[in-house]
């Protein structure tokens, strides 16, 4: 039975031994499954790590555009209504300026536009009365006659050559310079800024 014992005895001793090298190889199997699953774990987390932080940067850039956008329309919009408001101020400041301050400046207006032929200068009733003596020179120099006419006080004329008009109102001059007139005021204005 000596035999038999020793010889169970090693068969067990090989199972044994058989069995822990194939669980041996199982575990490093296992470890290598593994390392690999947390490698490539790791990638896909970096990957998405990446791209996440590739979106939030287009984003916040998208953002950081669109309020730079925001910023500059709002600094347009408040540029172009203090422009109107000194361009109502101005006009408002020529209607109510003394008599004779206010008819050299329409002298000044009649001398730029009127042309060298007869014709007649259409006023308001009020500005008809009013006219300064250095105004009706101008008036007779340029070869005009002067009437009154239904057009607002304070708010220069009309010159009439036939079936031509010449509008020199003031509301008109402004009207017309008025792309001029805001550039001027924009670069008054705003230069001091910095270019803005």
């Amino acid at each position: 039975m000596t035999g038999l014992s020793n010889i169970l005895d090693r068969i067990e001793n090989e199972s044994v031994k058989k069995a822990e090298e194939i669980i041996l190889k199982a575990n490093n199997e296992a470890d290598k499954m593994i390392f690999a699953a947390k490698k490539e774990a790791q990638e896909i987390l970096d990957d998405y790590k990446a791209k996440t932080e590739k979106k939030t940067t287009e984003i916040l850039s998208r953002i950081k555009a669109s309020d730079e956008i925001e910023k500059k329309r709002a600094e347009l919009f408040k540029k172009q209504e203090i422009i109107k408001t000194v361009l109502a101020t101005a006009q408002n400041e020529i209607k109510s300026q003394s008599n004779d301050d206010y008819f050299d400046f329409l002298g000044k207006i009649l001398t730029k536009y009127a042309q060298d032929q007869n014709g007649t200068v259409v006023l308001s009733n009020r500005d008809f009365e009013s006219m300064t003596k250095s105004f009706k020179d101008i008036l007779q120099e340029k070869g005009l006659a002067a009437k009154a006419g239904n057009l607002s006080d304070r708010n220069g004329f009309v010159i009439v050559y036939g079936n031509i008009e010449i509008n020199c109102t003031v509301n008109a001059i402004f009207d017309a310079e008025a792309e001029e007139l805001s550039d001027m005021l924009n670069k008054f204005l705003f230069d001091s800024e910095g270019g803005n």
